[in-house]
């Protein structure tokens, strides 16, 4: 199952440490959100190895952040299939909203064979109700 962090600020996590061990079991993409200049922040990588994502963290350790490590259960594993996964756009919205996951929702499975279940679920529900509700 993918592993989500929740690091506060200034909270220092020990990468050569916890990472390795994560990462030996959620290979299939890295991502990250942080809140800056009234904005939510994103950054993505398909990780070829543990450098990857030790590299593409280097620079953040002091920010409170959304982690997500991903272990492929359904669609491909490309970009764009990693989260964080934009809901709003504040430009088109007037909010930014970003969502990550764990598990699996077993009613967008097997739609097709290239989206995940997390981006159906966001194209499918969860924009649309956000759209309708005035959001």
């Amino acid at each position: 199952m993918c592993l989500i962090i929740c690091k506060p600020a200034n909270v220092m996590i020990d990468v050569d440490k916890h990472f390795p061990s994560i990462y030996g079991y959620n290979k299939d993409g890295f991502g990250f959100m942080w809140a800056e200049d009234g904005r939510v922040k994103v950054k993505k990588i398909l990780p070829k190895n543990l450098e990857d994502i030790k590299e593409a963290y280097k620079g953040y350790e002091d920010k409170a952040l959304g982690i997500h490590f991903r272990m492929r259960t359904h669609g491909n594993t490309d970009l764009e299939r990693v989260h964080p996964f934009k809901v709003l756009d504040k430009d088109e919205d007037g909010v930014d909203l970003y969502m990550m996951h764990n598990g699996v929702l077993g009613e967008y499975t097997d739609k097709t064979k290239e989206d995940s279940d997390s981006v159906l679920f966001v194209q499918e529900m969860i924009r649309p109700l956000l759209k309708e509700g005035g959001a």
